[in-house]
C-alpha cells in the first residue's frame, strides 16, 4: 500500500490544481471557472482548518493563502480576467513552490 500524503503535500497539490485551472480562464467562462477555482480554494482552506495540525505555521499560512485566492476569485470579471487570472495563477504557483520547499520542516 502506498504511503499516505501529508496535509502539506495535499496543500501543494491543491495550489498546483488552482494554477492549472487558472490557465483555462477566459472571458467566456470566467463565471463558471472562477467559481470552480474559488470552491477549490475554499474547500482546501476548510479541510486544513478542520483536519490540519493547529500548531503548524505552514498550514496556517496555506489557509490564509487559499482564502486570499478565494477573495481574488470573487473579483474576477470578463474585463479583468487576464490580469486577475495571472495574479491568481502566480500566487498559486509561488505558494506551491514554497510548500514543496518547506514540506519536511517542522
Amino acid at each position: 500500500m502506498a504511503d499516505e500524503l501529508t496535509n502539506r503535500e495535499y496543500a501543494a497539490l491543491w495550489f498546483e490544481d488552482v494554477a492549472e485551472k487558472t490557465e483555462r480562464l477566459t472571458s467566456g467562462n470566467v463565471s463558471h471557472q472562477g467559481n470552480t477555482i474559488r470552491g477549490l480554494a475554499r474547500n482546501s482552506a476548510e479541510f486544513l482548518e478542520k483536519w490540519g495540525d493547529k500548531d503548524d505555521d505552514l498550514q496556517a499560512k496555506c489557509i490564509g493563502w487559499f482564502n486570499d485566492i478565494s477573495d481574488l476569485c470573487m473579483r474576477l470579471t470578463s474585463g479583468n480576467v487576464s490580469h486577475m487570472g495571472a495574479t491568481i495563477r502566480g500566487k498559486a504557483i509561488r505558494c506551491a513552490e514554497y510548500v514543496r520547499k518547506h514540506i519536511n520542516d517542522k
